[in-house]
């Protein structure tokens, strides 16, 4: 089983998204273990979030095993501010 650590950039704004996703679908379709760390995320937009879900539901389409290692409180606030806190975010951020 291929093992793939996912680094959110500081800036995950409709801006970015494009080039973020690009290089993230690749490392998602070669692994089957994903650890996302979200460290050094400072800004977040709504089409982040989105972008993020989405990739979360990807990953659990595939039946393929997903972490994540919280260590910013910027995508726990925007996940709140926009009412996702039952979303498929739950289960990775329960208890942090």
């Amino acid at each position: 089983m291929s093992k793939q650590k996912i680094e959110l950039p500081d800036d995950l704004t409709i801006s970015f998204l494009a080039t973020f996703k690009n290089d993230v679908v690749p490392l998602i379709a070669n692994s089957n273990d994903i650890t996302v760390v979200d460290k050094s995320l400072q800004k977040i937009d709504t089409a982040g979030v989105q972008l993020l879900l989405a990739l979360i539901n990807e990953i659990i389409t595939q039946k393929k095993s997903l972490s994540w290692k919280m260590g910013s409180s910027v995508l726990k606030e925007s996940i709140k501010q926009l009412g996702l806190e039952n979303s498929d975010f739950k289960k990775y951020f329960q208890n942090k």
